[in-house]
């Protein structure tokens, strides 16, 4: 325990019990509050370097992940890596389709972050949200199955999301 917090491994598998939240921090540098009850689960990511996190909501049943890599991007480049980050994913993910109006440039802390949501040919949902610093980016992400909630989900994902700290 440091500061009320618990501290996680890469390798750890548990449920959140602190109250409040239980803070994870990742080997990459990263940290956010994981509300109690939440399984909290580590992984590798599918592309190294990096590590992952996927989190169920046992109110919700909401699946989401965190993956994180250091990435050095200068200051001047954030925003058009951000900004460049929705076509990648859509080039990557076949039948992925841009919400019309869903893109949104925000700061979390100090950091830049653009968030889209997206839709799948088998009603899927996924919002997918990009975090970069000048030394670390991260990808939150929530994908819903068909006749899935993603308003729902934003909220319960939201506090999670805005708890972040990054390098």
């Amino acid at each position: 325990m440091r500061g009320g917090f618990l501290l996680l491994t890469v390798a750890a598998v548990m449920i959140a019990q602190q109250t409040p939240a239980s803070r994870y921090t990742d080997l990459v540098g990263y940290s956010v509050n994981i509300p109690s009850g939440w399984t909290l689960h580590s992984r590798k990511p599918s592309k190294a370097p990096g590590s992952c996190i996927d989190l169920t909501d046992p109110e919700s049943g909401i699946a989401a992940n965190i993956c994180g890599k250091p990435h050095d991007t200068a200051a001047r480049n954030i925003d058009h890596r951000l900004q460049s980050s929705i076509d990648e994913h859509i080039a990557g993910n076949s039948g992925a389709t841009l919400r019309s109006g869903s893109v949104t440039s925000f700061q979390i802390g100090s950091r830049q972050a653009i968030s889209a949501i997206f839709d799948y040919p088998n009603a899927a949902v996924e919002q997918i949200t990009w975090v970069q610093s000048e030394a670390t980016r991260l990808i939150f992400a929530i994908r819903l199955p068909e006749g899935g909630n993603i308003e729902k989900a934003q909220q319960r994902f939201k506090p999670i999301l805005n708890s972040l700290t990054m390098p």
